[in-house]
């Protein structure tokens, strides 16, 4: 199956694979590698700050790909939506610092 990076679904897809295959460490770091923030193992306030950046716009991300799928899906969207509180979760601020995502990875 090839999905397509042309719409939010598929970006988000892309990045999630990203995650998966980068899930050592904690949320700042994961995401850090991820979005092409973090490039040591120690990380400076600036990478901090651009990673929490990005993941913000990675919400927006989520977002648009949430609405996507509705447009498309209309009434049926719960059983393609179902994830999306899952990769919310993934991305909390609250979070980046205590989580780790151990050797399984993100759990998308």
């Amino acid at each position: 199956m090839t999905l397509s990076i042309d719409d939010p679904a598929g970006r988000l897809h892309r990045i999630l694979e990203d995650a998966k295959a980068n899930s050592q460490g904690d949320g700042f770091h994961v995401w850090g590698r991820v979005l092409g923030t973090v490039t040591q193992e120690n990380l400076t306030p600036e990478m901090e700050i651009q990673t929490v950046e990005n993941l913000m716009q990675l919400r927006v991300l989520i977002n648009e790909a949430e609405r996507k799928i509705r447009e498309i899906t209309g009434a049926d969207a719960s059983v393609y939506l179902r994830p999306i509180s899952r990769v919310r979760d993934l991305t909390k601020l609250s979070t980046l610092s205590t989580s780790n995502y151990g050797r399984s990875g993100p759990k998308c």
